[in-house]
């Protein structure tokens, strides 16, 4: 039974775009380019790790790295085997939001690579001897992420920031939880949020969206079982701005500086998007220039944003000698008061503006890239943008805009500080 159908037009491409919601927890976006020979197909669940309990902190992503170890019918030995015998390259990846699963392949062996990408993420067995093998692989990897400074500050920064929410937590999860989930757990929770969950189907290829739609209906649809839906998520609270430090046994001191800003939601999305180019992303930032080329006091620095559905964060993120710590905050400091009291320069707008703007059209000559764009879009509930439209947007914008937005959300009492300081 399909609920609703609707298609619009990517303009940018004069690709036509179709959505069709097959059913309540089952829908298929697509874009068909018909002069290529290779596509991408993407699986998005709507789940992620802010959707689990603390007891159960990390089973989002243990259940993708399970998905390709075994199913009913194959190994994790033929899994891979399969997939690379037809020349796809299949992955998968967990966000606090979302767990996807994706191949890219070549056109002629769609119908096969679908079957398999499908088998993989719904029929997923749970064998307590591949589980416990996994088990220990993540646990590599948390203590890979723990290895690595500048990996682990962010989590610090998201647990200072976000507090006791959810989305304060690990996607890995911790030893402790990783080593108290049991099968029982993960057939639950894969049977809750992915068997019975809410799954997006997104794919740029050659192929009509008639044909996928014939496909799913022959092999997918009869998957589904009983309609679920996932727990109401609670939005964030702004919690105050917070200082915090600590000491680790490496070589040189690391700082994050981050504030709240709102997430994918927002209208002025490009606004912050501009800023974080203009300010910390790139050589020709102002972070970069001033600190890192004026007082060569950093080789690391720059600007990042984490956008989820309805909350944000942005990020300034450096790397330097412990005896320079505290100058590093006080001149990252400087530079937004810079912004909020001086002028924006024609020129230096101007640059942000092509860097933002050739930035968002080359990754939409990647089919992956618009792949994940187009689940984005229904997983985060907002209207589907032509690029036309945004580079439009974005060439409008002016420099008091970017001074009024930054002043709402990046003032210096709304900034926690982490500085994990190194002792050796």
């Amino acid at each position: 039974m399909i609920i609703n159908y609707k298609n619009s037009v990517n303009k940018f491409f004069s690709n036509e775009i179709y959505q069709t919601q097959i059913n309540e927890n089952l829908v298929l976006i697509s874009e068909e380019i018909p002069n290529v020979e290779s596509y991408a197909l993407g699986f998005f669940y709507d789940i992620g790790s802010r959707d689990e309990t603390k007891k159960l902190n990390g089973i989002a992503h243990f259940i993708e790295h399970c998905t390709f170890r075994r199913t009913t019918k194959l190994t994790s030995k033929q899994i891979a085997s399969k997939f690379e015998s037809y020349g796809a390259y299949a992955n998968a990846y967990t966000t606090q939001e979302t767990t996807c699963f994706y191949v890219r392949a070549l056109k002629k062996n769609f119908l096969t690579v679908f079957k398999l990408l499908s088998e993989i993420t719904l029929d997923t067995q749970f064998n307590s001897y591949e589980v416990d093998k996994e088990r220990k692989i993540i646990n590599e990897e948390i203590k890979s992420y723990d290895d690595d400074p500048e990996e682990s500050i962010f989590d610090y920064g998201d647990k200072i920031i976000f507090g006791d929410h959810p989305m304060g937590e690990s996607i890995l999860g911790t030893e402790v939880t990783l080593n108290n989930i049991e099968i029982s757990d993960l057939i639950d929770f894969h049977k809750n949020n992915y068997k019975n969950g809410k799954l997006i189907i997104s794919y740029v290829g050659p192929h009509s969206h008639k044909y996928l739609l014939s496909v799913i209906s022959k092999y997918l649809i009869k998957s589904k079982e009983t309609i679920f839906k996932r727990g109401e998520r609670v939005k964030p609270e702004i919690l105050p701005a917070t200082n915090y430090e600590f000491e680790k046994i490496i070589s040189q001191s690391h700082i994050l500086l981050g504030a709240r800003v709102p997430g994918y939601d927002q209208e002025n999305k490009n606004i912050l998007a501009l800023f974080n180019i203009l300010f910390g992303d790139g050589m020709s930032s102002r972070l970069y220039q001033n600190l890192r080329d004026r007082y060569g006091i950093a080789y690391s620095i720059y600007s990042t944003l984490q956008i989820h559905s309805d909350s944000g964060i942005f990020y300034i993120y450096a790397a330097t000698d412990t005896k320079k710590i505290k100058k590093i905050q006080n001149l990252i400091l400087e530079e937004i008061d810079k912004i909020l009291n001086s002028k924006i320069g024609i020129n230096e707008l101007h640059r942000s503006k092509e860097q933002l703007k050739s930035s968002l059209i080359m990754e939409q000559e990647s089919l992956s890239a618009r792949m994940q764009y187009l689940a984005k879009n229904i997983l985060m509930q907002t209207e589907f943008e032509d690029m036309k439209d945004t580079i439009k947007a974005i060439d409008l914008i002016n420099g008091e805009e970017i001074k009024n937005y930054i002043s709402q959300y990046i003032m210096q009492d709304k900034i926690s500080v982490i500085k994990m300081i190194g002792t050796g």
